[in-house]
């Protein structure tokens, strides 16, 4: 049972940004939220979380700032104790996370993808990025341990002109465990949420 619980735990520090207590919504100058992060049970253990907020900040600049995973331990994201670019195309790359959350550690790599997208009805720019967990290479120089069944998001940026970016944001996740949905969502309904604040705050800054 106490394995059952540790994997539990393993689910929540997903990607490295959640968190094990709560945090104010990002800086109201920063962050202008049109739809503050949500959180809804789809059923069989699996949670999705939306937000959607404009940043003061250039699309660009919060592209960069979204994919910097190199950074994610020094730009102070809690519970990332280590990232790693492991590999790297123009369009895509596969990232390592070591995150901890109350002790537990989670190891695991991330398939992210980087794709133009385009507007019928408007000249702007604008970007999506798209994660998935994916199982370890044996080439690959990290280890990695079963942490979920499905990790999956996007972030669509599109740019508004004049530093301002408008952002979407969802992530679906089914954590590895025996433990009730019920007491799962308890958890979740603040951790997720706070991990798209965080999120939306490094991207603006």
């Amino acid at each position: 049972m106490f394995q059952k619980i540790n994997k539990f735990n393993f689910a929540l520090s997903f990607f490295g940004l959640l968190l094990s207590f709560n945090i104010a919504l990002a800086d109201d100058s920063l962050v202008i939220w049109i739809s503050p992060p949500t959180l809804t049970s789809l059923g069989n253990k699996t949670f999705q979380v939306d937000a959607e907020a404009t940043l003061a900040q250039s699309e660009q600049k919060v592209l960069k700032n979204a994919i910097d995973y190199d950074h994610y331990a020094s730009s102070k994201i809690p519970s990332v104790v280590e990232s790693h670019i492991v590999s790297q195309t123009k369009n895509s790359m596969v990232v390592w996370f070591h995150a901890e959350v109350n002790g537990i550690a989670s190891l695991y790599y991330v398939q992210v993808n980087i794709a133009p997208l385009t507007h019928e009805s408007t000249p702007n720019t604008s970007t999506e990025i798209s994660w998935h967990v994916i199982p370890a290479d044996p080439s690959w120089p990290y280890a990695s341990n079963d942490s979920v069944k499905q990790l999956t998001g996007d972030l669509k940026l599109e740019s508004l002109g004049n530093n301002q970016t408008h952002i979407t944001y969802r992530t679906v996740m089914t954590p590895n465990t025996i433990v009730p949905e019920f007491m799962i969502k308890m958890v979740l309904t603040s951790m997720l949420k706070d991990e798209a604040n965080l999120l939306f705050q490094m991207m603006a800054e």
